[in-house]
């Protein structure tokens, strides 16, 4: 990613809607699928450490994280996030079968080959393990911040079930989320394409505090209901997909 994607994520990682709303899907999912407090957790492409911070802080004693690009890294260093060391999804560097959960949350979409990507998370799971994986969804909302962020593609639902299962991984939930604000964003992205400004480059700068506060509540409602109604459209998809042996 750019320089500047990270200094805006560093900034705005414990407040932003966004961030905020999906840790609280990620907390349900752990829930959900008894994740125990003493699993051995991996985040893979930790970035600037949210998820990592999150997690210990509620409970979880065995986390540790991965992340490629050296300022990121360097970030989460200097927060005290030593348990975060240099690596990449393509090339995990631990052994089989080492961990209970790996979490990808926005991370396949950067890389070229993201079946091999998946490869190596299967490899690197315990049997019966987690992976927990989150991705943008439809092309036609590709942006300006899909380039800042270095993104290779975006998904339909399918796509990432059939390369989850190449990968050898056993989906056991999937589903789009953020969809109540879809049109909203959809309308965004569309515009910005066509006017050529900076409205999608700064999009996650482009708001005071109450309507971070609205939106926060949006999404949250979104986070907590869309597994239940199989909403064909998202900006995102989740999905957590087991190890089987």
């Amino acid at each position: 990613m750019d320089h500047s994607v990270y200094e805006i994520e560093a900034r705005l990682v414990d407040t932003h809607w966004w961030f905020v709303g999906r840790r609280l899907l990620f907390h349900k999912a752990l829930k959900r699928f008894h994740i125990s407090k003493k699993a051995n957790i991996l985040d893979v492409g930790t970035s600037t450490g949210a998820t990592i911070r999150y997690f210990r802080h509620r409970g979880y004693q065995n986390v540790s994280g991965i992340e490629f690009h050296e300022m990121a890294l360097d970030w989460c260093h200097r927060i005290g996030l030593e348990s975060v060391s240099h690596g990449d999804i393509r090339a995990i560097p631990h052994p089989d079968s080492e961990f209970d959960l790996i979490i990808a949350t926005d991370v396949i979409e950067h890389v070229g080959e993201d079946v091999d990507a998946l490869k190596e998370v299967y490899r690197c799971l315990a049997p019966d393990g987690y992976a927990l994986i989150t991705v943008p969804a439809f092309m036609f909302l590709w942006g300006e911040m899909d380039e800042l962020s270095h993104h290779k593609r975006r998904y339909l639902m399918k796509d990432l079930r059939q390369k989850a299962e190449l990968a050898g991984l056993n989906v056991k939930e999937m589903f789009y989320f953020n969809f109540i604000l879809f049109p909203l964003i959809a309308i965004v992205r569309m515009m910005a394409r066509s006017i050529k400004n900076e409205i999608s480059r700064n999009e996650n700068e482009m708001m005071g505090p109450y309507i971070n506060k609205v939106l926060a509540w949006i999404f949250k409602l979104d986070v907590l209901i869309a597994r239940f109604l199989y909403i064909p459209f998202g900006v995102s998809i989740f999905m957590m997909a087991q190890k089987t042996k």
